[in-house]
């Protein structure tokens, strides 16, 4: 009787499960809830059948996860041995690879100040998990764990050292199982092994990132210490100055309405008031196939829909110009992501505006994360 692995994946506003054959590795099953913790909240289901659910008034990531449970197949359900799970935060040069068990819960919720809605999730899921598979294995993939290679020169901050060293402040990085895939399918397309492998790795979506790879090696991300760092996003502000939050603070805003600030009333929805990429791309003038929204857009959105659009380009091509400068020899510069795939406009916006010296190829690669994480469970839960 065939056994079974099992990979969770939280997102912004969903979560994924996917089933996997072993030892074949083979993708037979999968589920994904969207818009979670608000109206609408959907679910669609893939595998032996294709089925969509709509719930109205809306999921939680707890009555997600138990829809989600409901569907798998009951043939299947029983014979899953094993669980990933992709874990966020897990503070600075996490294991890629880490029993699930009480530390490692500490762990998420120690650090969950740098990316709260997301380890508040799997704080929810993970006790979840235990209780609808509790014979099975349960691992957490840290997402970060790639970009553990950063040398010391891009991931210190110029702080006093007693203070980085004291709270272990350092750019950690996220987005790590995105850029490694990137690289891995980027060796595949150059028939190389990844150690000869010098790209620029590229993820658009409603968080983004830039890493720069070298010698298959992550060198320097645009990510900082925080998931609020780097690039603008839907709801995130990216790099700013810093001393923004000590004038709002000296203003009167709270540490807790700084924190909602970074992390969720910034980015192209403080700039536009709207987050979809796509009502976007409309509103600033450009055709989307495929796309037909129910927003009325606003003479004020329409123009903050093009200033929020040439923030996010201009956040690309210098985080793209400067990783470049740097760089050596550059083979590639590689798009994923839902944005970066999908979005021919993005790529040339970004694509017209650098003046690099070198020329690169330029792919686009859809992204499977939890294929990655099957392979880096198979390869690496048998030595743990």
């Amino acid at each position: 009787m065939s056994k079974y692995l099992a990979v969770i994946i939280p997102g912004n506003s969903s979560l994924a499960l996917e089933l996997f054959e072993l030892p074949k590795l083979k993708s037979v099953w999968q589920a994904k809830a969207e818009q979670l913790n608000q109206k609408n909240s959907f679910i669609v289901e893939r595998g032996i059948k294709k089925n969509q659910l709509n719930f109205q008034q809306g999921l939680t990531y707890s009555a997600a996860f138990k829809q989600l449970v409901k569907l798998i197949p009951k043939e299947i359900y029983g014979q899953i041995t094993t669980i990933g799970h992709q874990v966020m935060a897990l503070g600075p040069e996490p294991a890629m690879i880490s029993v699930v068990n009480k530390d490692l819960l500490k762990k998420l919720r120690q650090w969950s100040f740098l990316a709260p809605s997301y380890n508040e999730t799997s704080q929810i899921i993970l006790p979840a998990s235990f209780n609808a598979f509790p014979k099975a294995k349960q691992w957490a993939v840290a997402d970060s764990a790639f970009l553990n290679s950063l040398p010391l020169k891009a991931k210190t901050y110029a702080l006093p050292a007693k203070i980085t060293n004291r709270f272990n402040l350092k750019k950690i990085g996220y987005q790590g199982l995105v850029h490694q895939f990137l690289l891995k399918a980027t060796a595949n397309k150059l028939k190389t092994s990844e150690s000869k492998v010098n790209i620029i790795t590229i993820q658009l979506g409603n968080i983004s990132s830039v890493c720069l790879i070298q010698n298959g090696r992550a060198v320097d991300v645009s990510f900082g210490l925080s998931l609020s760092s780097g690039l603008s996003g839907a709801r995130q502000l990216g790099d700013a100055d810093p001393y923004l939050m000590i004038y709002l603070l000296e203003q009167g805003y709270t540490t807790k309405e700084l924190k909602a600030l970074l992390f969720q009333e910034s980015g192209w929805l403080g700039v536009c008031g709207l987050v979809d990429f796509r009502d976007i791309l409309q509103a600033a003038g450009f055709v989307v196939n495929n796309y037909k929204t129910k927003i009325k857009y606003s003479p004020a959105q329409k123009s903050g829909a093009r200033l929020a659009l040439e923030i996010f380009i201009y956040q690309l091509q210098k985080t793209i110009g400067s990783f470049s400068a740097v760089a050596g020899s550059l083979q590639a510069i590689v798009w994923g992501g839902t944005i970066g795939c999908q979005s021919e406009v993005v790529r040339k916006l970004v694509w017209g505006g650098l003046h690099l010296a070198q020329k690169p190829k330029n792919f686009v690669v859809a992204v499977d994360e939890a294929a990655l994480i099957t392979q880096l469970l198979l390869a690496n839960t048998k030595t743990i």
